[in-house]
């Protein structure tokens, strides 16, 4: 890539670019399920993303989860390792970073938080499912435990997860751009639609986009939380999330060389992209209810805490979330203190307590809910689950599922109209169009 971050031109032209290779086999595969809806086959290949065994190599499917290109030639082994190592030396920051800042930045993306919102209707109408997801997505590519770049490879796990992911892309795309149930017009009245304004529907821009949330939004999370990192394992983490980047199907020539090169495109992007839109606001307040639900006695308010002070108080008010704890000023502080303190003896565990406790409650919960039956498998290396005591027991559950349902059923009834907290813990969008949020 250039030194120079692409120009507005650039990125207006890559609005209107997909991904070609993906998209035929999605429209094969159209073509190959006449009697499945556009709901079922995005199911189909939601459940082959899960259920990877059930896949024969001989038939389209198989040979694109279980083909495709090895490691670019630019992929440094060495970079991926550092990379996988930084993941999981800070594993539960990261997954804090992930659902603090990463998924809130992509939300205020006014323009592809679109394509989010579509996704979940028409995959299964779980909102929340994505969150879970989009966490399993990076375990597999960061491979805590074994720290392979092999996962990458052909036939590894992370690779089969980035390949679902990427036809995934191709198939909404698809959906998006053939269905009938989806009515092509700018007339904010229509319920599901897709406006020519937004671009193609998981343009590279966006993908560009979603992959620097991944990144520097990441590691300016843990900036603020005052994480005491190596600057070089930071870096092997961007070119892991680069080389997944080529995999998803971004332009090669697109993708940074470095951390400084990601943030000078992200600035460009945040700069065109950012924005108010119901879908942003609507995805926030599930992103904020599974965190809420999720959180210990006492805690319920530590993730818009942590959603305003990760990802900034602008990208926190374009979202619409409420207002943070009154002991927010003690996480600011961290952001001077950290690097300090998480130098001497237990000034690490202080640094790393806030990220510690959202991540692994969320992991938990992820994990209880596949137990359950809920939800798929979640797929973690057992002496990571072990080390970041992600405990699981049958008698943990019962508790932790009373302690959601008690939480559920004594949270308020949404007021009526938008505002700051409207229905955090109803799982219901919030009023108001896009264009009455944007005045």
């Amino acid at each position: 890539m250039s030194p120079d971050p692409p120009d507005d031109d650039r990125l207006d032209q890559l609005r209107q670019i997909g991904d070609p290779e993906a998209d035929g086999l999605a429209a094969a595969l159209r073509e190959g399920h006449e009697d499945l809806d556009e709901r079922d086959i995005v199911r189909l290949v939601l459940d082959r993303l899960v259920h990877p065994d059930r896949l024969s190599t001989d038939d389209e499917l198989g040979s694109w989860m279980f083909g495709g290109p090895p490691l670019p030639d630019w992929a440094d082994e060495a970079k991926l390792r550092a990379g996988q190592e930084f993941f999981e030396c800070w594993t539960l920051p990261i997954c804090t970073a992930l659902f603090c800042a990463s998924l809130p930045t992509g939300y205020a993306g006014a323009k592809g938080v679109q394509v989010l919102a579509l996704t979940s209707d028409l995959a299964s109408g779980d909102m929340g499912r994505r969150v879970a997801e989009t966490a399993q997505m990076l375990v597999d590519i960061m491979d805590p435990g074994p720290r392979s770049p092999a996962t990458l490879e052909p036939g590894g796990q992370g690779h089969l997860t980035v390949r679902g992911v990427r036809l995934l892309h191709a198939v909404v795309r698809d959906a998006i751009l053939t269905s009938p149930q989806v009515t092509h017009t700018c007339d904010e009245s229509v319920p599901t639609r897709w406006c020519s304004d937004w671009g193609h529907p998981i343009n590279q821009e966006d993908l560009l986009g979603t992959l620097l949330t991944f990144t520097v939004s990441v590691l300016d999370a843990l900036d603020r939380l005052g994480i005491p990192y190596d600057p070089a394992g930071a870096e092997g983490y961007v070119h892991v999330w680069c080389v997944v980047g080529a995999q998803l199907g971004i332009d090669p020539t697109l993708l940074p060389a470095d951390r400084a090169e990601a943030q000078a495109v992200a600035d460009v992007i945040y700069r065109r992209q950012h924005g108010r839109s119901v879908a942003g606001e609507r995805l926030t307040c599930v992103l904020l209810t599974q965190m809420e639900l999720a959180m210990p006695w006492g805690l319920r308010k530590l993730p818009r805490t942590m959603v305003r002070h990760m990802s900034g108080p602008r990208v926190a008010d374009l979202l619409g979330v409420p207002r943070a704890a009154w002991w927010s000023p003690a996480l600011r502080s961290l952001r001077t203190v950290g690097p300090r303190i998480g130098r001497v003896p237990g000034g690490r565990r202080l640094c790393e307590a806030p990220g510690d406790l959202l991540g692994r409650a969320m992991i938990r919960m992820f994990v209880d809910a596949a137990l359950d039956g809920e939800r798929p498998a979640f797929r973690l290396d057992a002496a990571t689950a072990r080390a970041k005591a992600i405990h699981s027991s049958a008698a943990r559950r019962r508790r932790r599922r009373r302690r959601v349902v008690a939480r559920a059923t004594r949270a308020a009834p949404a007021p009526a109209g938008r505002g700051p907290g409207a229905a955090l813990l109803t799982g219901h969008p919030p009023a108001g169009t896009d264009e009455e949020i944007a005045s």
